[in-house]
């Protein structure tokens, strides 16, 4: 690593909303059930991944209204920018720099596909510092 390069801070968050693995069971089911004839195999695979539950970009009722591949994706993209905005002010708090003295941020996700450009947005607030 070059001298100057540090990791001055990390922070995390998870969305607001949560709902508990039986709860989404039951909804994947009902909006499964309307679609599809094999229900048991939904509620096999929810059970096979062990989790008690998982924290969701909005209220779990809020999902039945998004009916495209593009509404739902939209819903995420709005809900992980403000989520994202949050890291990253408390990230520049806790290193006590600003958005201009940062060189990369690096972050993860394990849904959505508009992450990239909407970090991009959160970040580029100011004008990138020249080197």
């Amino acid at each position: 690593m070059p001298p100057n390069t540090s990791l001055r801070a990390v922070a995390r968050a998870l969305p607001p909303h949560y709902a508990d693995q039986a709860t989404l069971i039951g909804a994947f089911q009902e909006l499964w059930a309307a679609r599809h004839f094999n229900g048991s195999r939904l509620e096999e695979l929810f059970r096979a991944v062990q989790v008690g539950g998982r924290h969701l970009a909005l209220p779990i009722d809020e999902y039945r209204g998004l009916e495209s591949f593009r509404a739902r994706n939209d819903a995420w993209t709005s809900a992980a920018t403000e989520l994202g905005a949050r890291v990253v002010e408390q990230v520049l708090e806790r290193s006590g720099v600003t958005a201009r003295d940062v060189d990369h941020l690096y972050f993860v996700t394990v849904t959505g596909l508009a992450t990239p450009p909407r970090v991009r947005e959160v970040v580029t607030s100011q004008p990138p510092r020249e080197r």
